[in-house]
């Protein structure tokens, strides 16, 4: 069975905190569960919930087991138990009481392997599905509607020196519709606002470059975020910041980091 592990990564804030670190936990979870012949993904769960979203109805998983916070954020977890039913897909949710047993096995060096097969038979048993260690994966639930934004190579000079060629956009499309999708070509130029509004996407495969700027890179998902669309790649404020590497270096310098 293929079976995806979401979690909010969290650290301890201090020696004191009673709470667990939930990357600890989910390391030692997806060992276990990997041991019982499943398949295992691990999705973060505290980033962009757009990238999240689309992750999750690229490739569905037949189960979802999602930590959260276990610091407990009631509001968060009960958007993300929303964000499972409206796609469709079987999930659990353990409560701190059904994790601790894989803390007290932790704590005492002994294997997961009992509590984590109990866990998983309880999801199945939850949502009638069948345990099937090593199952094949699921195709997706239903053919998406794939923007893919790109900048062009027309000509070789310094401003399209990092644009895909012709043939490498067209590998990627070829290899979207092969999974069943639909795509649809979008050039990151000055009409990409109008065409991304019009398009009436699932999500957006983004290889983009942006048109011009310092903060080009950052262009199309902004624009995504925006209209709400899913989107895959790094956020708008990351893309800035690697795409600024000298700023950053002054910002890390003046705060006393020492970098490579």
């Amino acid at each position: 069975m293929r079976i995806a592990l979401s979690y909010s990564h969290r650290l301890k804030r201090s020696s004191d905190d009673p709470q667990p670190e939930s990357s600890g936990i989910v390391d030692h979870l997806a060992t276990a569960l990997k041991k019982l012949g499943h398949e295992v993904e691990l999705i973060e769960a505290s980033g962009s919930l757009a990238r999240f979203i689309a992750r999750l109805e690229a490739m569905p998983p037949a189960l979802t087991i999602h930590l959260g916070d276990l610091s407990g954020d009631a509001g968060r977890e009960d958007l993300f138990q929303a964000i499972f039913d409206e796609l469709g897909l079987p999930y659990m949710s353990p409560s701190m009481k059904m994790v601790s047993p894989l803390i007290e096995a932790l704590a005492l060096g002994r294997g997961l392997d009992d509590a984590v097969r109990d866990l998983v038979r309880d999801a199945c048993k939850k949502h009638n599905l069948f345990e099937r260690p090593g199952a094949p994966v699921r195709s997706p639930k239903k053919a998406l509607r794939v923007g893919l934004t790109f900048n062009m190579k027309r000509e070789y000079t310094e401003q399209q020196a990092e644009f895909d060629a012709p043939t490498t956009i067209d590998a990627i499309a070829k290899a979207i519709e092969a999974l069943g999708h639909t795509v649809v070509l979008l050039e990151a130029d000055s009409d990409l606002p109008m065409s991304l509004a019009a398009a009436s996407l699932d999500v957006v495969f983004n290889v983009a470059e942006g048109f011009r700027g310092r903060g080009r890179e950052a262009q199309v998902p902004a624009l995504c975020e925006m209209l709400g669309i899913p989107y895959t790649g790094s956020d708008p404020s990351t893309l800035s910041i690697c795409l600024a590497k000298k700023s950053h270096q002054t910002d890390l310098e003046s705060r006393g980091d020492r970098h490579a």
